[in-house]
């Protein structure tokens, strides 16, 4: 079955919410920082599958200091809670502004007593282990990955850590951000790089995509057609499916129509 998720951060009013049982997803990922006894309730109500999304290391956190990890458990506990299908890892990385490569990283966590000499990519795959054995068996896992070839972009594992291909055995899916217009890429480049990554660690594949332009301080100019055409790209197999980022985007653009059209491509 071809997943049709949509992401929502949870933090509108309860109005804002009213729609959701109409626009044919078939999975939501959450928020855990504002997931509640309440409005897990009504997702609980949809019968879809759920996932609840993990910020993992905070700003200006280092993925390598000893109590990174506690850190992380207290929110994987606290998403637990809510028995999800999935949890999902966000920031799963070093810190460093990816999203616009026309330049060289921005913003990057530099060496400090926890990672210095250290293998970025060896730290992840230590946390990733652990997360691993942390999560109950009947619990997926996955994380959101940066859209770019290894080969094109070494500071990709050297910088933020994220070596796609070995994270990969620790992980039920991927997926990778691919916000087309944000990373001044191609429509086409969705699903070149879904391949690409299928191909590079044979885990199922789940793209997410915008609905508008990012970050925020842009005007929106993201039209209906390159919309629908971006997830067409995103659903070409071997994907298993399209993310939404963001419902409450799709709300503040008055885009919920659009958002239930790019939802039905892959029907």
């Amino acid at each position: 079955m071809i997943i049709n998720s949509v992401f929502v951060a949870l933090w509108g009013r309860g109005e804002d919410y009213k729609d959701l049982d109409e626009i044919g997803a078939n999975h939501f990922i959450l928020s855990e920082s504002r997931i509640n006894r309440e409005n897990i309730k009504q997702f609980n109500k949809l019968k879809c599958k759920i996932g609840i999304c993990v910020d993992c290391f905070g700003e200006d956190g280092c993925p390598a200091n000893p109590a990174s990890f506690g850190k992380l458990r207290v929110k994987i506990d606290n998403a637990l809670k809510y028995k999800p299908n999935e949890i999902w890892l966000d920031h799963f990385r070093f810190d460093g502004r990816w999203e616009v490569r026309t330049q060289k990283l921005a913003k990057v966590h530099k060496e400090c007593k926890f990672c210095i000499k250290k293998s970025r990519f060896k730290v992840l795959l230590n946390i990733a282990n652990k997360v691993r054995k942390y999560v109950p068996k009947n619990v997926e896992i996955g994380y959101f990955a940066v859209p770019f070839k290894h080969e094109e972009y070494s500071d990709l594992v050297t910088i933020l850590g994220q070596d796609h291909k070995l994270l990969a055995k620790y992980f039920d899916a991927i997926s990778p951000m691919l916000y087309h217009r944000m990373i001044k890429k191609p429509i086409s480049y969705i699903h070149e790089y879904v391949e690409y990554l299928y191909n590079l660690t044979n885990r199922p594949i789940m793209p997410i995509i915008q609905i508008k332009d990012m970050p925020d301080s842009l005007v929106d100019k993201l039209s209906r057609e390159e919309a629908l055409s971006a997830a067409k790209e995103a659903v070409k197999p071997p994907s298993k499916g399209v993310i939404i980022f963001l419902w409450e985007h799709a709300v503040e653009k008055n885009k919920i129509h659009l958002l239930e059209e790019m939802l039905r491509v892959s029907l």
